[in-house]
This record gives structure tokens, C-alpha cells and sequence, in this order.
């Protein structure tokens, strides 16, 4: 009860208390930072050397393989569905079997669009090269593409060309020529993984102008004007699905008139090459290089984009250096303000948003950004600035600890030297020997107060009592 009314009625007088006080500065804010000048040189240094490698990914396009990935998944994840207007005619295995071995006689093709014409489908698209003549055979095959028109066929186109020159353009063959709808190149361009995602639209060589022949079709198919350039000469495909997404029935089965004519009527017809070692073969990105799609089934996919949704375009180098710096600068502001524990959940954070974005710009507006630049410099220098923070701390306490073991003892005498194998045992060593210190210098005030003749009490700055020796208890 003495000393609870001590403590009440006692107040230290004004004097006691410390005139001026150290102003205390958040140690995460930008001022407290950048006033330390090897952390305002460190954090610079470090920030403009993730752009600059951020930048270098965007422009050389180091990070493509991991940017793929991402695309494959989200093109996996969510697939366009495919168009009911599209049907591809199969020359697979089984119709091979039952008409003999490739190359078939023209007069076969021939017999295949009379059939097809019976149908009366929207449009064929012949994806087979007709460009050598055929004599006899041509006329017949020309008279049946009369019949089943409109019939688009694929022109054969090199590049560079014979004898030096720049290309070289052959044309199907002249009766063919005349009686088709529209011709266009089929050349494919995989990735350098080996997968195909994007299509050549256009093909441009010094004032040539050669489009796909999926675009003739569409543009035939939809009265849209024949210009150049009214398109991206490139895009991406939104696939459907993987291979086998639209209907299919074999070649043989059109050609011995088992398949129903509803199933064909006002339908776009897309005839190739699907068997084993006939026809082009590729990689997509729904499914795995073992199960590869066929040319035909390509150009179906294509053919349905352009007609439908339309094609996926990729973000100029400007604005994927945009969206890369643009959480990279968040991360780095974050490291000024942030603890660690705070910077890793904001870096996670940024990490999910970047997928977001990227994948609901390219499913909901077809336009891909690549993501893997910024998560790749973000996952690099996360670590590297928390190993720079350690390193400051580490090379603080050393210092501090240092000069304190350099100051006299309570009894005037020195500390002894510390010993250590490595920096951390260094730092483990000096701090035991502080704590130490500390220890006898608080064992030696609360004995050198014990031992007053007079009542003494010591108070914090609030006024509360801290410390009384014996005789302001019994006072």
C-alpha cells in the first residue's frame, strides 16, 4: 500500500526529465532508406538492373519457352468451341487401305468433289497440291470442282526461290487454276519448341502479296475485301480443342457415298491428309508432341477462327515492356516501405496478378502478353534483396557490437578479444559477450542501490517507479 501511494503522488520534476529527444524514423520508409547511402546505392543499383534485364528478356525474347508454357496452359485450360459449319474429310489409313497406295489418279479426286457436289456443301477446301499437269485428268477434275464450287486450293510457294531469286510461285495447274475459287500458300511455322500456335496470314516479299488459304476462303466465303494488309501478317490460332475436335469422316467413305448428304449440305468441307507419313504433322498446344495434328485439321482450325472469333494477336514489345516494368516497380516501392515477411506475400501477390491479367486479356479479348519477363526477374531479385538486407544487418551488428566491446568494463577494465571461424560465429560471440555485459552492469546497479544509506527511487519517464532499494520499501 506504501508504495502504490508512492507511486500516485510521486512525479519526477521537469528537470529530470531529457529536454530533447531523438526523433524516431520508421526504418522501412523511403527517407530513412535513402539516407543511408550504401542502401540508397545498393536499392538504385538493384532497381535499374531488373529493368534492364527485365528489358533484355522482352526484347531478345530470351524467356519465350517459359512464355509458352503459360500460353499452352491457358489454351488448355479454357478451348474455344468449335465451329458446327466445318467438316474435314480424312484421306487416313483406312481410306488408303480401301483405294490403294498414294498418290491417288486425279480422276479419283475428281469422282470424290462429284460427290461432294451432290451434297451441295458451302465450300470445299482442298488442302492437297495440284500443281503438276495431268493431261486428261485435269479436265475431269476441273469440271468436278465446276460442279462443287466453290473450291479453294493451296499454291505452292518457296522461299527463297530457284537460281537466286527472291521466291517462287507455282500456280495448280492451268485447267485447275481456272476453275478453282481462290488459291492460297499452307506454309506453317512451329516455334522453336517445335509446337505450332501462330499461322502466317500473309505472306509478304517486296510487293507480292500471297495470302493464307484459309483467309481466301474466309474472305470469299464473308465478301470481305482482297487487300493487303488489312490483316496482321501473323497471329495466333485459338484452337478448339486437340486433334479430332471437328467432325471427320474417311475420304473412302465420300467417295463410295456412305456418308448422308445432310451430314455434308451447307457445310465448309476441308479435304487432306491425315494418314501416318502422308501430309504434315503437328504439334499444338492442347496436346502432348506424341499426339500430333494433321494439316487439314490445322487449316480447319483456322479457317474456323477467321470465320468466328477471329485470330489472337501478341502485344507489341512497348506494351509488354509496360505490363513487365509496371509490377517490378510495385516490388522495388515495397521493399522501401515493407518488412520481409510483407515483400514475399506482396511478390506472391504480383505473381498471381500477372497470370491473371495475361490469361483474361487472351482468353476474353485474344490478345497474349507475355508474363514469364517480370515473374522471372521477380523470383531473381526477390531473394538477392533479402540477401543484401541480411548483409547490411549483419555488417551493422558487427560494427555496434564491436565498438561496445571496445569500451572500458563497469569496472573500468576491457572486455578480452573474441575469437571466430567464420563472420556468424563472430556475430554469435559478440552478442553473447553484450548480453553478458548488460547483465553485470544491471546486477551491479540494482547491488550499488541496495547498499544507500537513503531512500532511492529510480523512474521511467512516465513517472512510474522502476527501481527502490530496502529503505524506500520501509519508507
Amino acid at each position: 500500500m506504501k508504495m502504490a501511494a508512492i507511486r500516485r503522488r510521486f512525479r519526477p520534476p521537469r528537470s529530470c526529465k531529457s529536454v530533447t529527444r531523438n526523433k524516431l524514423v520508421r526504418p522501412g520508409s523511403l527517407v530513412s532508406l535513402l539516407n543511408r547511402r550504401r542502401t540508397a546505392i545498393e536499392w538504385v543499383a538493384l532497381f535499374l538492373a531488373s529493368l534492364g534485364l527485365a528489358a533484355l528478356l522482352v526484347v531478345a525474347r530470351v524467356a519465350d519457352r517459359a512464355d509458352n508454357l503459360v500460353y499452352d496452359a491457358l489454351s488448355r485450360a479454357v478451348p474455344r468451341a468449335a465451329g458446327e459449319g466445318l467438316i474435314v474429310v480424312a484421306i487416313d489409313n483406312a481410306s488408303l487401305a480401301k483405294i490403294g497406295r498414294w498418290p491417288w489418279s486425279r480422276a479419283t479426286h475428281a469422282q470424290a468433289l462429284e460427290r461432294l457436289a451432290e451434297a451441295q456443301p458451302r465450300a470445299v477446301l482442298y488442302d492437297i497440291l495440284f500443281v503438276e499437269s495431268a493431261r486428261d485428268d485435269d479436265a475431269r477434275l476441273a469440271l468436278a470442282m465446276a460442279k462443287a464450287r466453290p473450291v479453294f486450293l493451296p499454291l505452292l510457294l518457296q522461299v527463297p526461290g530457284a537460281n537466286g531469286a527472291p521466291f517462287e510461285e507455282t500456280l495448280p495447274a492451268p485447267p485447275l487454276a481456272q476453275a478453282m475459287a481462290g488459291a492460297g500458300h499452307v506454309i506453317a511455322h512451329p516455334d522453336d519448341d517445335g509446337v505450332l500456335r501462330r499461322a502466317r496470314i500473309e505472306t509478304v516479299i517486296g510487293a507480292r502479296c500471297w495470302p493464307h488459304l484459309a483467309l481466301t476462303a474466309a474472305r470469299a466465303l464473308t465478301g470481305a475485301a482482297e487487300r493487303c494488309g488489312s490483316v496482321a501478317s501473323e497471329a495466333l490460332v485459338p484452337f478448339a480443342g486437340p486433334a479430332g475436335s471437328y467432325p471427320t469422316v474417311p475420304f473412302s467413305a465420300v467417295l463410295n457415298g456412305e456418308v448422308p448428304r445432310e451430314l455434308l449440305a451447307g457445310k465448309i468441307v476441308l479435304v487432306g491428309a491425315s494418314a501416318s507419313g502422308l501430309g504434315d504433322q503437328y504439334a499444338t498446344p492442347m496436346q502432348s508432341r506424341s499426339d500430333l495434328m494433321s494439316g487439314v485439321e490445322f487449316q480447319a482450325n483456322l479457317l474456323d477462327a477467321l470465320l468466328g472469333t477471329g485470330l489472337r494477336s501478341e502485344a507489341g514489345t512497348g506494351w509488354t515492356l509496360v505490363f513487365t516494368f509496371t509490377p517490378l516497380i510495385i516490388l522495388w516501392i515495397g521493399f522501401l516501405y515493407l518488412p520481409p515477411r510483407s515483400n514475399l506475400l506482396l511478390a506472391a501477390l504480383l505473381l498471381l496478378l500477372l497470370l491473371a491479367v495475361s490469361g483474361w486479356l487472351l482468353l476474353d479479348h485474344a490478345l497474349w502478353i507475355r508474363p514469364a519477363p517480370a515473374i522471372i526477374v521477380m523470383a531473381l531479385f526477390l531473394p538477392i534483396w533479402g540477401w543484401r538486407r541480411l548483409a547490411a544487418a549483419s555488417r551493422y551488428f558487427v560494427t555496434e557490437l564491436g565498438r561496445l566491446r571496445e569500451e572500458p568494463g563497469i569496472l573500468g577494465l576491457s572486455t578480452p578479444s573474441v575469437a571466430a571461424a567464420d563472420r556468424l560465429e563472430l556475430q554469435m560471440n559478440l552478442l553473447r559477450d553484450a548480453v553478458r555485459q548488460v547483465r553485470e552492469l544491471k546486477h551491479f546497479i540494482e547491488q550499488s542501490q541496495a547498499s544507500l544509506p537513503d531512500a532511492t527511487l529510480v523512474t521511467n519517464a512516465g513517472g512510474l517507479i522502476a527501481l527502490a532499494n530496502d529503505r524506500a520499501q520501509q519508507f
